[in-house]
């Protein structure tokens, strides 16, 4: 074996050996206390896509689909992050094709 591969096998086995035991509870099911809703926008001529909460519901994550199936300036990934309370999709060098998405609850 080599040193590499042996020092790998010690730290693994003996990784959790001295590690107390965890005592997991279950939590509180998100639909008692919050109604959460996907939203979703494709755009065929893609610039910038940007999707926004309702108001009085919080942007909890999102992203995107990109709808390009070759590989040219269609295709490019730009961006998909969260911008103020929706997310934000950007594909294609020019213009692309995508889908955004958006997840908001109350």
């Amino acid at each position: 074996r080599s040193t590499h591969f042996s020092t790998l096998h010690h730290l693994r086995k003996n990784l959790f050996k001295n590690m107390p035991a965890l005592t997991i509870t279950p939590g509180t099911p998100i639909s008692e206390y919050r109604k959460c809703v996907t939203f979703s926008h494709y755009n065929g001529d893609a610039g910038r896509t940007v999707l926004q909460c309702p108001t009085g519901s919080q942007m909890t994550g999102g992203g995107m689909k990109n709808e390009a199936r070759k590989f040219n300036n269609d295709s490019g990934f730009e961006e998909s992050m969260p911008f103020h309370n929706g997310w934000s999709c950007d594909s294609g060098f020019g213009a692309g094709k995508h889908t955004c998405y958006v997840r908001c609850c109350h």
